[in-house]
């Protein structure tokens, strides 16, 4: 297991809260602006409508499944089968990630993804925002020469690359399915 001095340590809790932070920042400047962000507006009543309140309850769970099983299999192949791959921060971050993914894959597929004061636009433009910079963050940990496994686990640093892969899964798969419905109503005219 890796060590660190008490600075780093320091370091990286501060660089957690500084994000936390701005996120807070982030959300009071769009409440404050009456909600409208770009191309949506948040916390809407009746921004979905029932039939895709159900789908997001359905994914919601799937997703919560999902996560369970992953966790499960990681705890089994930690302390079971002494393959510790899995057990670490990075290796519980990749079943987050299959979560979210499973979640709005069901949501993408469901039509329950966007509230109906979204657009397609705004989420590709978000989707396509964090995963490059995660991407770019993710490429400098390979460029800097960082192991991938750290003593058998997958390490805390390929994190970013690990989020990069989750959005822009979910870019492909939300213009997939913009795709195909674009598809089924030109079939339909």
């Amino acid at each position: 297991m890796e060590h660190h001095k008490i600075g780093y340590m320091l370091g990286m809790i501060c660089g957690f809260v500084a994000g936390l932070l701005i996120i807070f920042v982030l959300s009071r400047l769009i409440r404050k602006m009456g909600g409208k962000f770009g191309t949506f507006k948040c916390g809407k009543e009746g921004a979905y409508d029932e039939r895709q309140l159900q789908a997001r309850g359905k994914a919601y769970k799937v997703g919560f499944f999902s996560l369970i099983l992953y966790v499960t299999v990681a705890s089994i192949l930690g302390d079971m089968c002494n393959i510790p791959l899995l057990m670490s921060f990075g290796g519980l971050w990749i079943g987050v990630c299959i979560a979210i993914f499973v979640f709005a894959t069901v949501c993408i597929w469901e039509d329950a993804y966007m509230s109906l004061q979204e657009n397609a636009k705004g989420i590709n433009m978000m989707f396509l925002f964090v995963g490059v910079l995660n991407l770019l963050t993710g490429i400098v940990n390979v460029r800097e020469g960082i192991p991938f496994l750290d003593n058998g686990r997958i390490s805390y640093r390929y994190t970013n690359l690990i989020v990069a892969v989750l959005f822009l899964a979910l870019i492909l798969m939300f213009d997939l399915k913009l795709l195909y419905n674009k598809k089924q109503e030109d079939d339909e005219e």
